[in-house]
């Protein structure tokens, strides 16, 4: 008796087979909930107020005291309903162990995917509006210095553009080629070295913490790549519509006659928003066109 071929024995071996799910997705990273403001809503819709800083002035004795009443605006942040679903034969649900647990794991891995795009470069129509979005266009884009090239004096600028009321709470936010096209900027020039080799992929930029966003650009090929987001992401605000619902569906039914077709099924779903609520707030470091 050997175990070279089944008649010799091999077919006396017990079978195994590990029924946990390895994910084999290329993955994302997704720091938004970790840095943002994140709250809870009881309707789809998130509503704030805004003010800038009222101004004070010096004033000589029994002068008039100017009207310095700050103008008020009011953000707003809007759910969107994500979901998946996955079916399962009613045999598959009788014989295959812990498969709600995995099925679990892969609804979870599924949505914090989704969020990591929508948060970085969402469009804001039929999902969240991503933080890309939100300052595309707007009075705080600041461009590097030369087309398809990417400098330690981009590093500066962006950094000197930022209001300096949010300097002390901002983080860097960029696409992990990047992160690592700062970390040559030294060479031998110690004093533009803004991380040590020996750091993690979170470490720090100008002394302020930097993290990765897979969803963000890596390239520098044109005008539309928008690479790299310095800010206050407190200012950032993710709006949970309570939290996500596993649902279980006992019977899925054929299109033919309407009949179940011997399925089950599990559908998640859960509704969320998020946009700069202060845009004044950040600066986005992009690729000029020329």
């Amino acid at each position: 008796v050997n175990i070279t071929t089944e008649a010799t024995g091999e077919a006396l071996i017990p079978s195994h087979l590990d029924p946990t799910v390895i994910s084999t997705q290329s993955g994302s990273l997704n720091p938004f909930r970790a840095i943002s403001r994140v709250v809870s809503v009881t309707s789809n819709v998130w509503n704030g107020v805004s003010a800038p800083a009222i101004s004070a002035s010096w004033d000589s004795e029994g002068a008039e005291v100017s009207d310095d009443s700050p103008i008020f605006a009011a953000p707003s942040v809007t759910c969107h309903k994500g979901q998946a679903f996955i079916p399962v034969t009613q045999e598959a649900l009788e014989d295959i162990g812990n498969l709600g647990a995995e099925v679990s794991k892969l609804f979870a891995d599924a949505k914090d995917n989704l969020e990591a795009t929508a948060f970085a470069t969402g469009s804001g129509s039929g999902q969240p509006k991503g933080i890309v979005t939100a300052l595309t266009g707007s009075a705080n884009e600041t461009a590097m210095a030369t087309n398809s090239s990417f400098a330690v004096g981009d590093i500066f600028s962006a950094s000197e553009a930022l209001p300096v009321a949010y300097r002390a709470n901002s983080s860097w936010l960029m696409n992990q080629v990047h992160i690592n096209d700062i970390r040559e900027f030294g060479g031998s020039n110690f004093y533009t070295r803004t991380v040590t080799l020996d750091q993690g992929p979170s470490g720090s930029i100008l002394g302020r913490p930097v993290y990765e966003s897979s969803a963000l650009s890596s390239t520098l090929d044109g005008d539309t790549n928008l690479n790299i987001v310095l800010g206050d992401f407190s200012n950032f605000l993710i709006a949970d519509r309570i939290g996500a619902t596993v649902s279980y569906v006992p019977h899925l039914f054929a299109v033919g006659n309407n009949r179940p077709n011997g399925q089950s099924g599990w559908n998640m779903h859960w509704r969320t928003g998020s946009d700069a609520v202060n845009a004044t707030a950040f600066v986005l470091l992009y690729n000029p066109s020329t």
